[in-house]
This record gives C-alpha cells, structure tokens and sequence, in this order.
C-alpha cells in the first residue's frame, strides 16, 4: 500500500518560506500551522502532502539533485492538468504553479488532493483480495483510460503541446535508445525483443 510518510531524510521542504508563499497565494488559507508529509511510493517526481488546518493541497516538484533537461517540466505538468480536469473529474485541478525556486528548491506546483485507496503492492487489511476483484479493478482501469483517451483536445492546450503522429515510433526507438545509454550487460533476448518492436510498430 502506498501511504503518507514523514518527509524523507535529504527531501525536506522549507517550511517556514512554503507557508509564506501558501499564504499569499491561496485565498482563505486558514491560520493554523502548516503540516507536510510525504507520498511513499514514486521518486521519478517527489509528491507531499500539505495540510493547513481543514485545507490540503498536494505539492509536486522535481527530485532533488540535478536532472536531465527537458525532464520533470513542473509547468507542462501543471498546464495539462489545467485542462484535463475540466472535462476528466478523476484528474486532480491545479491551484498554483511556483517557478521561483527559492521557495522549495526547485519549480512546483500544487494541486486538489483527491482522495482514495491506492493500492500498490497489496490490499489493505480489511480488502480481501479475490480473482474476481482483481478483474473489475483492471476492467476499470481499462476502462477509465479509455475515457482519458476519449477526452475532447482539439482546440484547447492540449493540442498545441501535444505532438500525435509518430508518437509510438518516438515511443520505440527513444527507450531503445534510453536502454542503450543505460545498460550495464549485454541480454541477447534484448536484441530479439528491439528487433521486434522495431519492426512492428502500429500505424
């Protein structure tokens, strides 16, 4: 299960410049102490918890150290979810995105905090785990991406940012090439594996 932590040695947050910025930029954020937690589970960004009072928000911004260009684009983050959760309910809606990164150390942005079970590596306690439950849940999120993919783009951000065609050759030959850059021994299924996928591709 993925669940809240304390905030992990290395990746604290600047409480005291955070609630300042919260308070400038949230209207009616109540008076009472901000409280930061973290999200366990996911590194490629980190992902907190915030509480002031009865108002939550989840903060989101790049892993600390230095990253790759073009990776972990807070702001691209935050415009697309400006968008989709207007006609896609599930997705959180964006408060604010901060590039002033003396706040928290780097580019972020905060978002609704929705609330649910997650689950990870195992149900919680109280769920018994049956082949007919682990059924639905995947038939829902087939079914759920779909709807995500059903989403109307055209004319709106989404579109402008976006770049469809040749998406899966992109998709492809950029982890082939990722792989490459990364690997550490040679696995001859590897070769089989490219060579197949390279050579069907989807139109």
């Amino acid at each position: 299960m993925s669940q809240i932590i304390p905030v992990r040695k290395g990746e604290e947050l600047n409480t005291e410049k955070l609630h300042q910025f919260l308070r400038v930029s949230i209207p009616d954020l109540p008076k009472e102490p901000l409280l930061i937690k973290q999200f366990g589970s996911g590194a490629s960004n980190l992902t907190y918890a915030l509480s002031v009072g009865e108002w939550e928000a989840v903060l989101r911004r790049p892993p600390f150290g230095p990253v790759a260009p073009k990776a972990h684009d807070m702001q691209r983050e935050y415009k697309i979810l400006s968008v989709l959760s207007k006609s896609f309910p599930l997705a959180p809606r964006p408060y604010v995105f901060c590039e002033d990164e003396t706040v928290v150390g780097k580019s972020f942005f905060l978002m609704e905090r929705k609330h649910g079970v997650l689950i990870d590596t195992a149900f919680p306690e109280d769920v018994k785990g049956t082949d007919e439950l682990c059924r639905c849940i995947s038939e829902q999120m087939v079914d759920v991406l779909a709807q995500l993919h059903d989403v109307p783009y055209k004319g709106t951000l989404l579109e402008k940012i976006s770049k469809p065609e040749g998406f899966l050759e992109r998709q492809v030959h950029g982890w082939i090439h990722r792989y490459e850059k990364s690997k550490t021994s040679d696995i001859p299924e590897v070769e089989v594996l490219k060579k197949w996928l390279t050579t069907h591709i989807p139109t």
